[in-house]
């Protein structure tokens, strides 16, 4: 059996400490799909442009991550971060592709298959909460290196 790499979430700062005491609530994703589950990006990167999103859905603001760089780039330790967590092997079937962004990469892989998804998508699903165990450490924006793009 192969290792599962740690995953990240992005979320918002306000969010952090129910995290660290409840985990990661499932959600439905964005895409249009329906699915629902923790959408994990396989690089902080991926996760920190996902908070980015997060951030400006949440304050009904136009949904790009270059305008959050732009009107709150210099505050980003304050608003959004990075949760690292590592899924345990034995829980590895809950992992599924990120069904919600399909259609942008025209994928032809089966949505259970999440090392694909991670490969081609940069993104997977797990299928349920995460429990605060799995959580490994909160990732703030400044500390995470970025090419400008996830």
């Amino acid at each position: 059996m192969k290792v599962i790499p740690k995953l990240f979430h992005g979320t918002l700062v306000k969010y952090v400490s129910d995290i660290l005491e409840k985990g990661i609530e499932e959600g439905e994703g964005w895409g249009g799909a329906g699915t629902v589950g923790t959408f994990l990006s396989g690089t902080p990167e991926g996760a920190l442009y996902w908070a980015k999103l997060a951030y400006m859905r949440y304050n009904d603001e136009r949904m790009e991550a270059d305008r959050f760089d732009r009107d709150h780039g210099d505050e980003a330790d304050k608003l959004i971060a990075v949760i690292a967590v590592q899924i345990p092997t034995h829980a590895e079937d809950e992992l599924k592709a990120d069904e919600e962004q399909f259609e942008d990469v025209m994928a032809d892989f089966s949505p259970d298959d999440w090392r694909q998804s991670l490969k081609e998508i940069g993104d997977v699903r797990f299928d349920g909460s995460i429990p605060p165990e799995w959580i490994k450490e909160v990732i703030r924006p400044s500390d995470v290196k970025t090419s400008g793009r996830r």
